[in-house]
Parts: structure tokens; sequence; C-alpha cells
């Protein structure tokens, strides 16, 4: 259980994560309907030889309601999704660090060593059973993230529009994405983290209590979970150096983009 001091603080997390992500939706939202993207689109529309005034208006319409449903459900299940991950990792991250310090404090008689392995399992428990329903969810909302991320750094730096909100709603879709990857990548590093240093401190239980020395390596070599760890569809196991993997991967294909733009513009001339 975590404990009663640290409940007020994690309800405090959740609300304001939950906060800071309504305001940027709305804010976003609002700033989309205005932005010389959004613009330019229904201007090309009534200008098309192709429809008719009456037709664009139809289309129009369906781009606005389209979009709308769109800005509502995926930050609803972006959001959903990532605090439940991310604070069930912060969860994890406690209960390991709590088994450590009781693992640390036993003393040489200690006889109730069976609490110790069962809470242990309990949290390689939960820690699986974590992994087994969202490993691939994750996988797609960090992609999804990370070709979102892109885009809205395409449009700030090679797109040029009139006005202020263009830039601004690109900047806030930029801080939505990088929360939803964040949210993700760091929580799920620690909760590794945490699991690895406690699966040393498990391990260091016989010598710990000398009397129960062969009683507990009979039940860890029965019970004891090896290689429990949270990843991306169960391919890349998370960890913070996927960050640096992700901004090289967001370099190179912004390099490659604007090099593949700079030799059609070339072409042109």
């Amino acid at each position: 259980m975590l404990p009663y001091s640290k409940r007020p603080k994690f309800k405090a997390a959740i609300m304001a994560y939950f906060v800071f992500v309504t305001v940027l939706d709305v804010s976003f939202t609002l700033l989309f309907y205005h932005s010389g993207g959004y613009l330019d689109i229904k201007e090309k529309l009534f200008n098309s030889p192709l429809i008719s005034s009456v037709q664009a208006e139809y289309v129009t319409d369906l781009l606005n309601v389209l979009s709308g449903i769109m800005m509502i459900i995926l930050p609803l299940v972006c959001t959903s999704s990532t605090a439940f991950y991310g604070f069930v990792c912060l969860y994890l991250v406690i209960f390991n660090r709590e088994l450590r310090i009781q693992i640390q404090n036993v003393k040489k008689n200690y006889n109730d060593y069976g609490s110790i392995i069962d809470n242990y399992l309990k949290i390689c428990n939960i820690m699986e059973s974590l992994e087994d329903c969202m490993c691939v969810s994750v996988f797609a909302l960090v992609v999804c993230s990370v070709v979102g991320l892109f885009w809205m750094s395409y449009g700030m730096v090679f797109v040029f529009m009139e006005g202020y909100q263009y830039y601004l709603c690109a900047f806030i879709g930029q801080v939505f994405y990088s929360v939803v990857i964040g949210m993700v990548i760091f929580p799920a590093s620690a909760a590794n983290s945490a699991s690895y240093a406690t699966q040393e401190a498990v391990r260091s239980l016989p010598g710990r209590i000398p009397k129960h020395y062969s009683d507990i390596k009979i039940i860890l070599r029965r019970e004891y979970k090896q290689g429990i760890a949270l990843t991306l569809g169960r391919i890349y196991e998370i960890d913070k150096s996927l960050l640096i993997s992700m901004i090289g991967v967001l370099m190179n294909y912004g390099i490659l983009v604007a090099t593949l733009g700079t030799v059609k513009g070339s072409e042109v001339k």
C-alpha cells in the first residue's frame, strides 16, 4: 500500500496532470480554428473550381466536425492512457523502494522473511500485468507522438503563415506530444531501474538472514522472477536512452525532408 503521507501528493499530481493536458487541448482547439493553416484550407476549398460553393460549405462543416471529434477523443485517450501507465509506474517505484528499505533493515535473527518474498512477488505480478496489458498501447502512443512531434516541428520551421496563431498552435502541439512521450518514458524507465535494484536486494536476502539461508534459497529458486521489465510492444526495453534515440530519429528525418525540399525547389527553378 502507498504510505498515507504520500497519497495527497499523488492525488494532487494526478489532478495537475489532467488540468495541464486539458488546458493544452482547449488552447490547441481554439487556436487551430483561427490559425493560418486551417483558414488556408477553407480558402482553397471555396476557390476550387472542382466543387461548388454549397459543396465547399458541406465539406467545411464536415471538416469542422471531424477535426473537433479528433481533438476531443485523441487527447482523452492519450491523457487517460498515459496517466494510468505513468502513475502506476510511479507506484511501482515507491513499492520497490519501500521493499528495499525493508530488506536493508532486516536483522540476522529476522523470521518473517516470507512476507518480504510475498511482497516482492506481488510487485512482480503488478509489473507483469502492466506489461501484458499496456505494452502495445504504449508503443502505439509513443510512435504516434513522435510522428506528431515531427510534423509540428516541421510546420514551425518550414511552413510560413501570417499571424501568430499557427505557430502558437504548433508549439502547443509540440508540448502536448512531448508530455505524452515523457509520461511514458520517465516513469517506466524509473520503474525498470527500481525493479532491477529490488531484484538484487532480494537475491541478497539469504546472506542477510543466515539463520534461514537454506529455506530462503529454496523459496527464491522456486519463486524468483528474473528479467521483468516494461517494454514498447515487447520490442524495446524502456530506458532513458530511448529519448536520445528519438531525438536522433527526429533530426535525421528533419534533415532528410529539408534536403528533399531544397532539391525540389531547385528543380522547379
